[in-house]
Formats: C-alpha cells, sequence, structure tokens
C-alpha cells in the first residue's frame, strides 16, 4: 500500500502575467513578426505554463468607433431608467426653481448634464448636495467630461473613508470632497 504524500510547504503567491498588445493599422506582416517573437520568447522554458492568443480584428475604425458609441449610448440610457440621471423637472423640483433656472446653473457651470437622446439629463447624486457645495465641488473638478464628474460623485473614495462625496460633504467633510475633486482633476 502506497502511503499519500502531502506537500506542506507554503504556495506560491500567483505569479501569473497576462499581457495585451494591441496593434493598429499593424500590416499582417508585421503582426506575424510580433507574435513570432513572443512565442520564441515564450518557448525558452522560463514562464512555466503559456499560451497565445491572437485575436485579430478586422473590422474597420469607424466601425469600432460606432459600435463603441453605440454601448456607451446604451449605457445612458440605462443611466436615464435606473435614477442615476434625472430629468430638468427633478432639479427644478429639489432646488424650488424653474426649468429655465436649471438651465442658466448648467450655462454657469453650478450642476452639469448628461446629453442623452436630446436631452438634458442630471445627476441624481448631485440633488443631495447644497448648491453652494455642488458648485465648489465642480469648480475644483474643473472642464472634465460630464462623464467623469457623474463618476467622481458616485463613486466611494478611499480619501473620504469609502464614502461618496455627498455622505462625506453630509458628515462635515466638504473640504475633504473639494480636495479629492481638485486632486482628480489633476490626475
Amino acid at each position: 500500500m502506497k502511503a499519500a504524500v502531502h506537500d506542506d510547504k507554503p504556495r506560491q503567491q500567483d505569479t501569473s502575467l497576462r499581457v495585451e498588445v494591441v496593434l493598429e493599422d499593424a500590416t499582417p506582416e508585421a503582426r506575424a513578426k510580433v507574435v513570432a517573437a513572443i512565442e520564441r520568447l515564450l518557448a525558452e522554458g522560463k514562464f512555466g505554463r503559456s499560451s497565445v492568443r491572437v485575436n485579430q480584428d478586422q473590422r474597420d475604425g469607424r466601425q469600432v468607433v460606432s459600435e463603441s458609441l453605440a454601448l456607451g449610448e446604451e449605457r445612458l440610457v440605462k443611466w436615464t431608467q435606473d435614477g442615476t440621471l434625472v430629468p430638468v423637472s427633478a432639479v427644478a423640483s429639489a432646488w424650488g426653481i424653474k426649468r429655465q433656472s436649471v438651465d442658466a446653473a448648467r450655462e454657469r457651470n453650478e450642476i452639469f448634464s448628461v446629453y442623452v437622446r436630446g436631452q438634458h439629463w442630471y445627476p441624481a447624486e448631485a440633488l443631495k448636495f447644497d448648491r453652494a457645495s455642488l458648485t465648489k465641488v465642480l469648480r475644483c473638478l474643473g472642464d472634465q467630461s460630464a462623464t467623469s464628474k457623474l463618476m467622481f460623485l458616485t463613486k466611494r473614495h478611499g480619501g473620504l473613508g469609502d464614502r461618496t462625496p455627498a455622505d462625506a460633504m453630509h458628515e462635515g467633510m466638504l473640504q475633504d470632497v473639494l480636495g479629492i475633486a481638485e486632486a482628480d482633476r489633476m490626475s
């Protein structure tokens, strides 16, 4: 009878590495040279198990851009449906002002909108701020895109104790929020 042998050595950390190489507008010959060079490197045997997978996207660049834009539009529409983005009427109601005043506030960069299917939609998260604080945060974020600003407002930040900016502001951390917003603009 054979006794089972157990290896009590501590397991090594995962040492896997995945590398993606994107060759835009490369000739078939150039692509073949790159793949061959990678295969030669892996054949040296210093890497343990390895594999090479080549995905060739034969689509025209305009088609790729069109498909990406369609996916982005789809995400924006979803945000209008799940409440991430709200119509101008929600902002007007929350702030106790008319629609035209919301438009004017947007022009003064006191709030921002995301333009989806011919209409301005506003971040619901922005309505958790008082207007003056929101204006300060947006000024710190500067000229970032509307979606970048939306991501800033909706995500939890480690520098805010894993809070969203609105939650941090309600806990008296407005200066911290402004600092994080300034750093976000600089990155």
